[in-house]
């Protein structure tokens, strides 16, 4: 016997019906045109505009705590120098700091997976190399003796 997986998009009635109570938007729920997660694909550009009326008027934290209160997750759109001040972020420590000989110390953003059983320190060991700088060992590495890799380096085929 063969199992499918239940498909989790499109999102379902029960969202929508979530969202439009929401933002007192009740009036889209039997509407025919948004009455099925395929009639909201079709005519998505006229429930965008319908939606984004509303939205458009509400602070990004209000429009944010009302749809997470709801079961609609969301969060705001961040530029790059908002997205480190997120208090999630902070809390996950998504920068950390690594010096470089020549550029000095700054931050670098971390990986955010992260494994209990590996401590991801508060800095990075060293920062990433310029370019080049490997090329030898691992070459070496790879089995090529060092006259292969001098003419590989003076053609320009490796840094």
């Amino acid at each position: 016997m063969r199992l499918m997986a239940r498909s989790i998009w499109p999102p379902t009635n029960k969202m929508f019906v979530a969202l439009c109570k929401a933002l007192n938007l009740e009036e889209l729920i039997n509407n025919e045109e948004f009455s099925t997660p395929r009639a909201r694909m079709i005519n998505r550009h006229s429930l965008w505009e319908k939606i984004n009326q509303v939205t458009c008027k509400l602070p990004t934290a209000v429009l944010v705590e009302k749809m997470n209160a709801v079961g609609c997750p969301c969060g705001p759109i961040y530029h790059v120098g908002q997205a480190f001040e997120d208090e999630q972020a902070q809390f996950l420590k998504m920068q950390k700091p690594v010096s470089h000989p020549e550029l000095g110390e700054f931050n670098l953003v971390r990986s955010p997976i992260n494994l209990s059983a590996f401590d991801p320190g508060d800095r990075f060991l060293r920062p990433g190399p310029a370019l080049g700088q490997h090329s030898s060992e691992i070459l070496l590495e790879m089995g090529m003796d060092e006259k292969e890799i001098a003419t590989l380096m003076a053609s320009g085929a490796v840094a």
